[in-house]
């Protein structure tokens, strides 16, 4: 296991926040479900490579 950190690039960051602002306090827990099921709300969906990046870069915890 590496003990390296990841930081997400400008654009991992805002589409990370608008996943925060469109789920509210659950976000967490939601932004795991489509990460898990590919599934994203239209809201998000411009944003979903993004977070897939996320998703694979950082892992899903």
């Amino acid at each position: 296991m590496s003990n390296t950190t990841f930081e997400a690039n400008d654009h991992q960051y805002f589409a990370l926040k608008q996943a925060k602002d469109f789920f509210g306090q659950r976000w967490k827990s939601n932004l795991q479900t489509c990460w898990e099921t590919g599934r994203y709300p239209c809201s998000l969906c411009q944003y979903k490579a993004e977070l897939q990046q996320v998703r694979n870069q950082a892992g899903a915890s």
